[in-house]
């Protein structure tokens, strides 16, 4: 009988453990953002409030013209404050070009069709974007012309490689030789002028024709390579990219402004946009400049995967809580738990980046669409090897930590933005803030 009686009381335990495992499960994925009072949320309450100095003080240099920070733990904004030459406010509704911030929404993307067994990762790209047979890749460019030799590739794009930038497709700042080659043949990079290209199947056609900068999957090389993932998106789901995006990823989050192209109606809410430069600390852009004004048209077809997007920081944090979540948020499953989980695992090993210390280098991690945390990282700043992030070209950035069950996001409008010790200063002060 004690035997028979201490069996049961295993088996009521293991019940109960589970019961409460699932129970965790499900309080992380019904996690949604709400505000909270930083005590709350986890943070000493005066600590947390260094932020408000610290951004003040780059707004009093004239470093930044503004900026907006949300900080989001377990689903409660501890912190959300504006800051101009006025003051800091709480809270803001400002709409912001996040550049290379959409490519973490792209990857999102592509990865839910993954899950529907659209592809493979490692499928050869051109099983589905026969632009992309028979690439070359380069040997040399003549600078006079921008005439250049080739030889054919010895391995395949994959879609794997589209995911962690490993496609041997650059960017014209990553690489002078490709920028040459992408001038003369009009490559869009993010936002089309002064060229032809009006569509994203047209641009593929134009880099599906030009050389790789290597052999895919050898380098790390930050590029293009999430436009292409972006338009592998729209020909696999059979829908235009920026609808698949509102249908399967913005209106199941809640993240209603979210856009390539921003409507008339909230067009006065973008955020105006500012360069430091050597002359001025501040020098607001206005007039035709593409960048600032390119996402108010209404007659462009150009959907950038790689940089086109505009959102709020509220936004934002919602479809980081929906990761932090594993993949679920607002009742909606985007992503199942175990794709989170390898989208943020280490894809490079044996990979280092193109033009640096080669294959040994240890200090990059990337995984499917996020830069990952590392030890080197960990060790000479306070955080966590579960910390993801990335930014984008106008200054903005973000990260999520699921070790601390934390979102940042951080807005400006910079280009070019010479102070990024901003935001290590602020990571500092959130991390140093945590009780």
């Amino acid at each position: 009988m004690r035997q028979a009686a201490f069996i049961t009381s295993l088996v009521l335990l293991a019940a109960a453990l589970s019961c409460n495992s699932d129970a965790n499960r499900n309080g992380i994925a019904s996690r949604q953002l709400h505000y909270v009072t930083p005590g709350d949320a986890g943070f000493d309450e005066r600590s947390i409030e260094n932020l408000d100095s610290l951004f003040n003080e780059y707004i009093a240099k004239e470093a930044i013209a503004s900026a907006e920070v949300m900080v989001v733990r377990n689903g409660g904004i501890a912190y959300h404050r504006s800051f101009s030459p006025e003051g800091a406010v709480s809270g803001q509704d400002s709409i912001y070009r996040i550049m290379s911030m959409t490519k973490a929404i792209t990857s999102v993307a592509a990865m839910m069709l993954y899950e529907q067994g659209k592809f493979l990762l490692d499928d050869p790209l051109e099983k589905y974007l026969p632009e992309f047979a028979d690439m070359l890749v380069l040997q040399s460019v003549n600078p006079s012309d921008t005439s250049f030799t080739a030889l054919p590739a010895r391995r395949k794009i994959t879609v794997r490689d589209l995911l962690r930038h490993t496609s041997g497709m650059a960017y014209s700042f990553t690489s002078p030789d490709m920028q040459m080659i992408y001038q003369k043949a009009g490559v869009v990079e993010a936002i089309p002028s002064g060229t032809e290209v009006r569509t994203m199947a047209e641009n593929m056609k134009i880099l599906g024709s030009l050389p790789l900068l290597h052999e895919p999957g050898k380098y790390y090389t930050y590029g293009v390579s999430t436009d292409v993932l972006g338009y592998l998106v729209e020909v696999v789901s059979g829908q235009r990219f920026d609808e698949y995006l509102t249908e399967h990823i913005f209106e199941p989050l809640g993240m209603d402004d979210s856009y390539f192209f921003v409507p008339g109606n909230k067009s006065a809410r973008l955020a105006k946009g500012f360069s430091n430069t050597t002359e001025e600390p501040l020098v607001k852009m206005e007039g035709p400049g593409e960048i600032i004004e390119y996402h108010t048209r209404t007659d462009e077809k150009f959907f950038s995967g790689g940089a086109g997007l505009c959102t709020t920081a509220a936004d934002y944090a919602k479809f980081l809580q929906m990761l932090l979540n594993r993949g679920t948020y607002n009742g909606a499953r985007v992503l199942g738990p175990k794709t989170v989980d390898l989208m943020v695992t280490n894809q490079m090993a044996g990979i280092g980046p193109h033009g640096g210390s080669g294959p040994d280098d240890r200090t990059l991690e990337f995984g499917l669409g996020f830069q990952l945390g590392t030890e080197d990282s960990y060790r000479t700043k306070p955080g966590s090897l579960q910390r993801y992030s990335w930014g984008g070209a106008l200054g903005t950035t973000y990260w999520w930590d699921t070790e601390n069950q934390l979102a940042v996001v951080g807005m400006i409008q910079m280009l070019p933005f010479f102070h990024n010790d901003m935001w290590e200063k602020m990571e500092v002060t959130i991390y140093g803030a945590l009780n």
